[in-house]
């Protein structure tokens, strides 16, 4: 499961290790850190869809605004730089923790750190628009656009199986999209809602969608970078925990001016971090911005360890667990 490359030096540098990596329990640890990934690119819309929930009508759950999508990206990111430092401090010491404010590392890292800011930005109010099952449909731009920006930057080619699991989900997600929905909406939903709380704004699913288009383009851009620095050596150090502190002060930056562009086009005010418009800030919004953090750190160990083809088709399972049971009582309903 390791890259070539990874594989290789690891062989001559700890043969020892390497040999562990071949057992049974070796290729079981390799699978769970895989598995850990696909859960996490799953679970991330649907805690936030989760957060989301406000009340329900007739059954059925109503998202609404309870905290402001920003202020979950810049707490996430924050979040994300203190376990550096942390994590830095306690296994580098003094050392370890000077070389997390090495300017030249942090400006080679802060496209990416831009990029993954405003990407995070874009999921959570995308998410806050659509279904989960939706948004998952929508991602799927990224499959394509991930193995086109591999092959173009980092000369990686699909396998004939990897491109038949992208056909077969194209044409799932297709199935998907030409379902009617004759439920309720939850604009409507929500419009209701707020109508007995006094609110009458209505956001819409178009909003959603181009939201999470600029979700996958930031996204794909942001992780060829950092895969094209992990390899060719240009992000040193090494230690992953130093390399993720560098890259969290340009996102805290980056996120933090997104939640101020936020606030001033939704005429909000910025003062109010843990409130939004229907409710404040609860243990679900915690739950959101740790699950974030998570994600940027598992995924980046797997940059750093795993080639960029087999993420691509970690991505694909992991829409498929976003979106698999929406898509199945979808098809059931045409029956």
């Amino acid at each position: 499961m390791l890259s070539p490359e990874m594989e290789s030096d690891l062989k001559a540098k700890d043969p020892r290790l390497w040999q562990r990596l071949q057992t049974q329990l070796g290729l079981a640890v390799q699978a769970v850190t895989l598995l850990l990934v696909v859960g996490t690119y799953s679970a991330c819309p649907l805690t936030v869809s989760w957060a989301k929930i406000v009340g329900f009508a007739d059954g059925v759950a109503i998202k609404g605004r309870p905290f402001k999508e920003g202020s979950v990206i810049v707490a996430s990111w924050l979040l994300i730089a203190t376990v550096g430092l942390l994590l830095s401090a306690a296994t580098g010491g003094r050392r370890h923790v000077r070389r997390c404010f090495d300017f030249r590392s942090i400006i080679t890292f802060a496209p990416a750190g831009i990029g993954w800011a405003m990407a995070d930005a874009c999921e959570v109010m995308a998410v806050a628009r659509i279904d989960p099952a939706t948004y998952g449909v929508l991602s799927q731009g990224r499959l394509l656009s991930s193995a086109a920006a591999a092959w173009l930057f980092c000369g990686l080619q699909q396998s004939g199986l990897q491109w038949g699991i992208l056909a077969c989900l194209s044409c799932i997600c297709m199935a998907y999209c030409l379902t009617p929905d004759q439920s309720q909406p939850n604009a409507e939903r929500l419009f209701e809602w707020r109508l007995h709380h006094e609110s009458v704004q209505i956001t819409e699913q178009l909003v959603g969608a181009l939201f999470a288009m600029c979700k996958v383009m930031l996204s794909v851009l942001s992780s060829v970078y950092v895969e094209m620095c992990f390899k060719s050596g240009a992000g040193e150090p090494t230690r992953l925990h130093v390399q993720m502190t560098q890259v969290s002060f340009s996102s805290i930056i980056a996120a933090t001016t997104a939640y101020l562009f936020i606030c001033g086009v939704q005429n909000e005010d910025p003062t109010q971090f843990f409130s939004g418009q229907d409710g404040s800030w609860s243990r679900r919004t915690l739950i959101v911005a740790a699950m974030y953090c998570w994600r940027e750190w598992i995924c980046s160990y797997l940059f750093l360890n795993f080639v960029l083809d087999m993420t691509i088709s970690l991505h694909q399972l992991a829409a498929c667990t976003c979106a698999g049971p929406h898509l199945m009582s979808s098809v059931h309903s045409l029956h």
